[in-house]
């Protein structure tokens, strides 16, 4: 049975178990072939933009019986299950936030129409959280996991008009399941961030350092 990296593990864990699960930028297919593996899905539709990483996750794939069970598209978001069976679930992992969500907005209808989505944005967290709430995504879940020097942040949403409530300034910038769990990791995350900025603050014209400054006074009463 195939070992998941740190990331991976836990993006695998925040999905509920579902009939089909749609597994968007699935790379090397290590996710999709462990969603099979231990039965979290029923099905995988497995897309990446590039044709070396679908071989990869076909390699991944073959011949360990799961035959009939998952399909690889080679596709730049969720334009190709137009017209096909509505996945369960979404997982999207490993972009910048802003491709993240062009990628929604490109399948927003597929989007909303599933029980959940698991999004793992690589930059632009603010702002891809900013793009949920305002197109009317409920959170519920989030978590963030450090690997390999790095802090990774995993938000798990669905579009529900009876669990949405519009996130505040500063919900958008920290996570409103994140700040109600302050879990050891998050706390963790948020003081190397203050590290970060606070190496480069000097430097930063000043409207610029404003915004900054206002972002470590939000997080000040949870760091220190």
């Amino acid at each position: 049975m195939i070992q998941l990296s740190k990331r991976l593990e836990a993006i695998f864990d925040m999905a509920s178990p579902a009939d089909v699960i749609c597994d968007v930028g699935c790379d090397h297919g290590l996710l999709s072939r462990a969603l099979l593996e231990r039965g979290k899905a029923g099905y995988v539709i497995a897309s990446d933009i590039g044709e070396g990483p679908l071989a990869a996750a076909r390699d991944n794939m073959s011949g360990l019986g799961l035959d009939g069970k998952y399909e690889l598209v080679r596709s730049d978001g969720l334009s190709h299950l137009s017209g096909k069976k509505q996945p369960d679930t979404v997982i999207i992992a490993g972009m910048g936030g802003y491709v993240m969500g062009d990628i929604l907005a490109g399948g927003m209808d597929i989007a909303k129409g599933c029980s959940e989505l698991v999004l793992s944005p690589q930059s632009n967290i603010r702002e891809f959280r900013s793009f949920l709430s305002d197109e009317g995504f409920a959170f519920l879940d989030e978590r963030v996991v450090f690997e390999d020097g790095k802090y990774y942040v995993i938000e798990k949403v669905k579009y529900d008009t009876g669990l949405y409530k519009k996130l505040s300034d500063r919900e958008t910038a920290l996570g409103p399941v994140l700040l109600e769990k302050k879990t050891p990791e998050f706390i963790d995350y948020l003081r190397h961030q203050k590290q970060q900025i606070m190496s480069f603050i000097d430097d930063v014209p000043v409207e610029r350092k404003d915004e900054l400054d206002a972002f470590l006074e939000m997080i000040g009463g949870i760091t220190d």
